[in-house]
């Protein structure tokens, strides 16, 4: 959340987690952290007011990771192609706020390289959740047997975030 803190400052937006104490999982940090990281950093070019939260749980079907944002929206005759590399759906924005197109991507390359699966819900000028889930064995190179999926004492969520 340090990383995308400042932005969210910079704009008055509200920035949340919704994480619960003590969730853990074994994963691909690497990539899921740049989930994250993509999925924040879209929601806060894309909301001018209101607030953006990260969701976070665990359930017999794996890590559920959710982006929830009270920006501009996506009309659904964009969405089938806000995955496509270097395809952004307000270009007028997007020459304001910068970026290459390649966020959405990337998140969506992580995602399906983890075996997971990725959704988007929006409606124009009510916002976006993006919800991504990787199921547990979730490592590359591992069967599902093999890589762990518990809940574990303390504040963390993995090596990604602190609380």
């Amino acid at each position: 959340m340090a990383l995308v803190s400042p932005a969210a400052d910079q704009k008055h937006i509200r920035l949340s987690t919704d994480i619960p104490s003590g969730l853990f999982f074994v994963t691909d940090v690497g990539k899921v952290r740049q989930i994250v990281l993509n999925l924040l950093s879209n929601a806060l070019k894309y909301t001018d007011k209101g607030e953006v939260t990260l969701r976070a749980t665990i359930g017999a079907s794996g890590l559920r990771i959710e982006v929830v944002d009270t920006g501009i929206g996506i009309v659904a005759e964009d969405q089938p192609r806000i995955f496509d590399p270097f395809w952004q759906a307000d270009r007028r924005l997007t020459r304001k706020a910068g970026g290459a197109g390649l966020g959405l991507a990337i998140v969506d390359r992580f995602t399906h390289s983890l075996d997971g699966s990725l959704r988007v819900e929006s409606e124009p000028g009510h916002g976006t959740t993006f919800a991504v889930l990787i199921p547990p064995g979730a490592l590359p190179g591992t069967s599902t047997s093999s890589a762990a999926l518990r809940t574990a004492g303390g504040p963390s969520f993995g090596t990604v975030w602190t609380r």
